[in-house]
């Protein structure tokens, strides 16, 4: 027969103008792409990989989609292997890393389903990654269908998916811990007029649900504090929950347009609730809301291991002045100041730390409590007297670069520090060793 072609995706064996399917020369042909032969001789069709189950797929109808793998490594091929991404073969890994570049709203999509299976917002790209591998198994076999065909599939047919009731309209998940946290720090401090502090985070009990009722933890049997009112409200209330509308196109199962509604927007409503009992408490003078900008601005400054006075001084640095000058003149509030610090310690922390920070759900202090605590028991001294600039302090933030120091890196740190061995704790821990050593001589009982 005349053929042309290498029978690879990118150069598919022809057969008098058509994509050749059968054997030629001893090899197994399908729609032009050349099949590997299963280890072991038998039947040349590709075995079907992680998230796929059932047998190869026929008749059009792409598998069902086995979400027990979900979030499950699976091995990477050895050769290049190929997806369709509804108009072309795609190497498998490149179309597995493009999940950062989908649109908003196929990502959104994604979220939601995951969400609605119980999964974190995370397994998003993980999900990604097994419907991908569900259309690398179908192009394999001679189909060309993309993640989202598969994807639409799966939601028109959730008992063949393996997805108990599942429907179109998904709806949303509590709000995460950073969201929680932006939305409580903009409530609690709009009604202050200041920045809130770790005692106003603590606070409980200023939020109320829809019915009037002071949002209770079911963890603690308490009140809620702000932040984790929102994140209970958003769980359990149906006037601050999201849903989502999914929409497909039955041609190419991309996804036409999502919506979310909420009844209820948590962050305008948390603070009017927040602002209506900060309000009552300043009236009784419970609370007061007038700290000054010099005093705001070094609160903030100490959070991020910036000191806003001179050594030994109440005076302030030069630095400190300009900036409360810009403060006071309108120019600069204290968000701008709170991301300029934030940039001058993102260098200097290991990078797992830097989403924290950047978001807002914590500052320096917070990261380095832990290496403070320690510090302090260790070395015998007031927590409150060891700086975030302590080298102590710098290498625990730093660690390796990606995270921070272990907690036997840190002892080890704190230890060879010469001021250690001059404590109790010390002496304690060579009066153990040298009781250890004559045990072990015969010496002590």
């Amino acid at each position: 027969m005349a053929t042309s072609g290498a029978g690879t995706p990118a150069s598919p064996l022809m057969q008098n103008g058509k994509a050749f399917s059968g054997t030629s020369n001893g090899l197994t042909y399908v729609n032009g792409i050349q099949q590997k032969p299963v280890v072991g001789g038998g039947s040349t069709a590709p075995a079907a990989p992680v998230g796929i189950s059932g047998a190869t797929p026929t008749n059009g109808t792409p598998p069902p989609l086995d979400l027990s793998g979900l979030g499950k490594a699976t091995a990477k091929s050895k050769s290049t292997a190929y997806a369709w991404d509804g108009t072309k073969a795609v190497p498998t890994t490149d179309m597995r890393d493009s999940y950062a570049n989908l649109p908003a709203s196929q990502r959104l999509a994604l979220i939601n389903f995951v969400v609605s299976q119980n999964k974190s917002e995370s397994y998003a790209k993980t999900f990604w990654s097994m419907l991908v591998n569900s259309s690398q198994a179908a192009y394999q076999a001679g189909q060309k269908l993309s993640p989202w065909q598969i994807f639409s599939n799966d939601l028109k047919n959730p008992q063949a998916a393996g997805v108990q009731g599942l429907t179109a309209n998904q709806t949303i998940t509590p709000l995460s811990d950073g969201n929680a946290h932006a939305l409580a720090y903009t409530a609690l401090g709009n009604a202050l007029g200041r920045i809130p502090t770790a005692a106003d985070f603590a606070r409980t009990g200023l939020i109320k649900d829809s019915q009037g009722n002071v949002v209770i933890d079911p963890n603690t049997k308490q009140p809620a504090t702000t932040e984790r009112a929102l994140q209970i409200l958003t769980a359990t209330d149906p006037n601050f929950q999201e849903s989502a509308q999914f929409t497909f196109d039955n041609a190419t199962g991309l996804t036409k347009s999502v919506t979310r509604t909420a009844a209820q927007d948590p962050g305008a409503y948390a603070e009017s609730q927040v602002k209506s009992a900060i309000a009552s408490d300043i009236a009784s003078g419970a609370v007061n809301p007038n700290a000054s900008i010099q005093e705001q601005y070094a609160a903030l400054a100490k959070t991020y291991g910036v000191n806003a006075y001179q050594p030994g001084s109440t005076a302030l640095t030069p630095q400190a002045q300009l900036d409360i000058a810009a403060l006071q003149g309108g120019t600069k509030n204290l968000d701008d100041f709170k991301q300029q610090f934030i940039g001058g310690v993102l260098p200097k922390v290991a990078s797992n730390a830097a989403p924290a920070l950047q978001s807002g759900a914590s500052d320096l202090a917070a990261l380095a409590d832990p290496a403070v605590q320690r510090i302090s028991q260790l070395l015998e001294k007031p927590a409150s007297t060891i700086s975030l600039n302590d080298p102590l302090v710098q290498n625990y933030l730093k660690g390796d670069g990606k995270t921070f120091q272990s907690p036997a890196e840190l002892d080890s740190a704190i230890k060879n520090d010469p001021s250690w061995q001059y404590t109790q704790n010390a002496k304690a821990t060579y009066a153990d060793l040298a009781s250890q050593v004559l045990t072990k001589m015969g010496f002590n009982a």
